[in-house]
């Protein structure tokens, strides 16, 4: 059976599209869909679990089950199987909504086609009007949830194969948009890096049968960038455009045209995210085209294709060297978040050991600050008691302080409560960026080796740091701090 990305005409503007190659045969993958407790431990977006109440695997029976999301919400959900031709095809219609109110219905159709050893498959979802589409995009983050759905499927089908390789997962949102998505494991910072120098893209941008004859890149809003590609006959393609966000590096925005006929002058929006979780990164770019005709063009000249061949170019690049320029990227961790407090009062909840103490640690911990000489070459300690109570003693040596804007201190575990030298140094990098009433912070750790980033990432340092800023957002929010403590 072949199977094209291209939406029926009649469909495509009530219609969602996901695909995805995966590392397991076709049968398989099929028996993935029609066992309860197999689907059970895949099926709904990063953080839900399902709980099936009948499953009756045959044309005309019933699945019923209740997916559970993180926020404690259950959404109850029907499907009716309509088509079954094992292993290459399963259509069925599905009802579901809120306990609470509110639903959705819409029909779907699953292929399953055979690349060698791998499977592609193709998620196609119908509804009934353009209305309901958008509302499903709007209210349950359809696409986003289809992407993190198929997602999990290939992390179930790893554990069953062993092959554990990331993909790209592409999603047709509208007759406008392309979505795609991919994860790799490198931090963000790195991967942003490999994306926007041109050095990098020249390795890993363009389809595999092309070559990337000219890149320039002024990263700024307002600042054009030229891919040219040339292939094998000799014909050239150049992609332009011009950056309208530039947020190192979480988030990019920019125009693009294929300088070339008959898309000349069609004006392209492209918005790229890069996600750190866990220190990988999922880069999602959406692109939303000047018109379904200039999207089902690229489509059908095989955008497809050419992403994936980019994308695996660009997971090798990182995974390999990483992107550089940077040497030190690959020894980096990141986390950027956004307080709804001004910097000088997050800076001073950073650095005033009165504040420090209700707020530092994951949940659970209880911080006590035993030194804090906050200048250059003064040092610092905290021990923090964890719900066992065992301690974790923390010391380092400020670096660099410019209030409120940044602070950069060595720092690691100290196994030597006299001496206060810190082991296993890390350096820590803390930016404060003012955006008008609210902070971004940004905090970066430079660690001596990546053998040292990744057995911090074990540990789950990430983890304990996003828990210490959940702590700090409440602590700001009740207004903890003097207003005027700058």
């Amino acid at each position: 059976m072949e199977v094209k990305t291209e939406p029926r005409p009649q469909e495509a503007n009530r219609e969602i599209l996901i695909t995805r190659v995966l590392h397991a045969p076709r049968e398989v993958v099929f028996r993935a869909w029609r066992d309860p407790e197999n689907i059970s431990r895949w099926w709904g977006p990063e953080g839900f679990t399902t709980t099936t109440k009948a499953m009756d695997f045959r044309p005309g029976g019933i699945w019923s089950f209740v997916m559970h999301g993180p926020d404690g919400r259950d959404y109850k959900n029907r499907i009716r199987y309509e088509e079954i031709e094992e292993p290459s095809l399963l259509t069925y219609a599905q009802a579901g909504g809120y306990e609470d109110g509110g639903s959705i219905q819409f029909r779907s159709q699953v292929t399953f086609e055979s690349e060698g050893e791998n499977t592609k498959l193709t998620l196609r979802m119908v509804f009934e009007s353009v209305e309901d589409r958008k509302r499903v995009i709007r209210e349950y983050a359809a696409v986003e949830g289809g992407i993190e759905t198929v997602g999990r499927l290939a992390e179930h089908l790893a554990l069953a194969t062993g092959k554990v390789r990331p993909t790209m997962t592409l999603a047709l949102p509208s007759d406008r948009e392309v979505v795609v998505s991919r994860v790799f494991d490198a931090p963000r910072a790195m991967v942003f890096d490999a994306w926007t120098k041109p050095e990098h893209v020249k390795k890993w941008w363009g389809c595999s049968r092309s070559e990337l004859a000219d890149c320039r890149i002024d990263l700024r809003p307002g600042g054009e960038y030229l891919y040219l590609m040339r292939m094998p006959d000799g014909s050239q393609f150049p992609f332009r455009g011009v950056y309208r966000e530039v947020d190192p590096p979480e988030r990019l925005v920019h125009t693009q045209v294929l300088d070339v006929e008959p898309y000349s002058g069609k004006e392209s929006l492209v918005t790229v995210t890069f996600e750190e979780r866990e220190g990988k990164t999922i880069l999602t770019e959406t692109t939303l085209y000047a018109s379904p005709e200039v999207r089902n063009g690229h489509l059908a000249a095989g955008l497809e294709a050419g992403a994936a061949d980019s994308l695996e170019a660009l997971a090798q690049l990182v995974a390999a060297g990483h992107s550089g320029s940077s040497p030190d990227a690959n020894r980096q961790l990141t986390i950027t978040r956004v307080f709804d407090a001004p910097r000088e009062l997050v800076f001073e909840a950073f650095t005033n050991p009165e504040h420090i103490e209700k707020w530092w640690g994951p949940e659970g911990f209880r911080t006590k600050v035993t030194q804090m000489d906050l200048r250059p070459g003064g040092r610092w300690r905290y021990v923090m008691t964890g719900p066992n109570g065992q301690e974790y003693p923390i010391a380092g040596v400020i670096r660099e302080v410019v209030p409120p804007e940044r602070f950069v201190t060595s720092d690691g575990f100290d196994g030597d409560e006299s001496s206060g030298k810190p082991l296993d140094d890390v350096e820590t990098i803390v930016t404060f960026e003012d955006l008008g009433g609210k902070t971004r912070l940004t905090l970066t750790m430079m660690h001596a080796t990546v053998e040292h980033r990744r057995k911090n990432e074990e540990m789950g340092v990430m983890a304990g740091w996003s828990s210490s800023f959940n702590r700090l957002d409440r602590y700001l929010d009740e207004a903890a701090i003097p207003r005027d403590a700058n």
